[in-house]
């Protein structure tokens, strides 16, 4: 499930910054330009984390339920943060301004459950 969330945000990351570049940066300031491409640079990030934890877990190299958690942290934090970027500069709307930080503190929680997920953690096994 992990790997396809995150093939699907890492293309959906490629074409926001095609989009962007190609389209978007006449009508952007300088800096709400700066702020969409550290947006796309979290989301392709996550994506891509999104694409290992899957693997991770395939592979049963971490806790199943800690993986589970980690995974919705940075889906959450995708919404919330890059979302919440693209939502005031792209639509000109302040409506998820205050929930940006709260994305950039769900990605770093989902980091910390990663390293939760595999610290002192012994795969199962199936002999």
């Amino acid at each position: 499930m992990w790997i396809v969330i995150g093939a699907i945000t890492a293309l959906m990351a490629v074409a926001m910054g095609a989009a962007t570049s190609h389209g978007l940066q006449a009508k952007l300031t300088a800096n709400a330009f700066a702020q969409v491409q550290i947006a796309i640079d979290y989301q392709f990030y996550h994506a891509l984390a999104l694409v290992v934890l899957g693997g991770l877990l395939k592979s049963q190299l971490l806790r199943p339920r800690a993986g589970l958690l980690c995974g919705m942290l940075f889906v959450l934090g995708l919404l919330l943060f890059s979302g919440g970027i693209y939502v005031k500069h792209l639509v000109s709307s302040s409506l998820m301004t205050q929930f940006i930080p709260l994305g950039g503190m769900s990605f770093m929680a989902g980091w910390l459950m990663l390293v939760l997920a595999t610290v002192g953690y012994e795969r199962k096994s199936t002999q």
